[in-house]
């Protein structure tokens, strides 16, 4: 089972924490394929090798940024970090605020679709500037709630819009309506363990199945179906690596009534069995 890291050092009163690069680093080679139980900002300011994530290998090149929310597995084994940046905090507190609700959202969906951005030197010291404000405050014995919260949805924002400045983007199409896009997206992370037919999230969203599928496709380069199905490989890989439970089971919790049928499924686009995948797992029990 892929081990959880929890946040041993996140200070208790806000419930965001700046890590030390040289431990960072040091434990990230020893970790393997891990899991965190909170959000994490990692911004890589001098690296290359690869960054795996949920079982995907991208290559590094400096400066990137990576956001990382609770249960997504990754592996940082094969990277030569010599300057990072890593913020890590949970979304107690933050979610106390809608917009920052809406910007966790978002860029889940987002770093879902593109793991891993490019900066610029703008953008990289933009969110320096940002970053280092919320370190100072974290210094401080008497911290201002207010101006941390707030320099950390600030830094949310600055992400997101790093995002939507990505040239030829994959997940912003200038022709369609975001606001669209972003709630299929929204309503596949709600839905796609029950749910898998392009239909059902078309009529949700009352709309042409033929017209949802033309604005994904310029979003991001993949049809409806696509991207549905692309979250059940994600979340059936994770749940045959990491979890105790049978082939059976994740297929009936990931909405397949019929096992073999999953098994057709998971293997004609990963190209094993899933059994084959969960045995990868040196550390699999099932």
């Amino acid at each position: 089972m892929i081990p959880k890291y929890y946040i041993k050092k996140l200070n208790k009163e806000f419930g965001i924490s700046q890590i030390d690069e040289r431990k960072y680093v040091k434990a990230h080679l020893e970790f393997g394929n891990h899991r965190h139980e909170f959000y994490e900002i990692l911004i890589i300011t001098d690296g290359n090798g690869i960054h795996q994530i949920d079982f995907i290998d991208y290559e590094i090149e400096s400066p990137t940024i990576t956001f990382l929310a609770p249960g997504q597995i990754h592996n940082l084994e094969k990277a030569k970090i010599n300057s990072c940046i890593v913020l890590i905090f949970n979304d107690f507190d933050l979610k106390k605020e809608k917009e920052n609700i809406s910007l966790l959202k978002q860029l889940y969906l987002m770093f879902n679709q593109l793991p891993i951005l490019c900066l610029d030197d703008i953008q990289l010291t933009e969110l320096k500037q940002t970053l280092y404000i919320v370190g100072n405050e974290l210094k401080k014995s008497n911290s201002n709630r207010n101006i941390l919260y707030h320099s950390v949805s600030l830094l949310l924002y600055q992400i997101l819009v790093s995002c939507k400045k990505v040239p030829n983007s994959k997940i912003i199409g200038i022709k369609i309506n975001k606001t669209r896009y972003f709630e299929f997206l929204e309503l596949v992370e709600n839905n796609y363990t029950k749910e898998h037919s392009v239909r059902f999230y078309a009529k949700t969203m009352n709309i042409d199945p033929k017209r949802l599928n033309e604005f994904t496709k310029i979003a991001s380069g993949e049809n409806a179906l696509s991207l549905i199905q692309k979250r059940l490989l994600i979340e059936a890989k994770r749940q045959l690596f990491y979890s105790n439970q049978s082939v059976k089971e994740i297929a009936y919790h990931l909405g397949f009534e019929d096992v073999s049928y999953f098994s057709k499924f998971f293997q004609n686009h990963v190209g094993v069995r899933p059994t084959t995948f969960q045995q990868s797992n040196p550390e699999s029990t099932t």
